[in-house]
């Protein structure tokens, strides 16, 4: 399986830092990324979801969830393979 390390580095663009960040494999190529809502004002538009092979350079989007989604499957993935993750949550300001 993957491994899955999460990394709460912030972009400055964020209403608050994401929490509850879990992952749950699905198969050996495909993990479900999960996280707990964020609740700000203005209100987040939106979660973007991305992965580096390294934790600190080299970022890559996986997706862009809406808020009403917590979680996003990342498939493809190789096993014995280490990826980090980080979630920001988005909104207009």
């Amino acid at each position: 399986m993957p491994t899955v390390i999460f990394n709460p580095f912030r972009h400055g663009k964020e209403p608050d830092q994401v929490t509850g960040q879990s992952a749950s494999a699905d198969s050996t190529s495909q993990i479900t990324v999960s996280w707990n809502a964020v609740t700000a004002s203005p209100p987040v538009t939106n979660y973007t979801i991305e992965w580096s092979a390294n934790g600190s350079s080299g970022w890559a989007e996986i997706a862009e969830s809406p808020t009403a989604s917590t979680s996003v499957a990342d498939a493809s993935l190789s096993t014995y393979t280490t990826y980090y993750y980080r979630i920001t949550a988005n909104n207009p300001v």
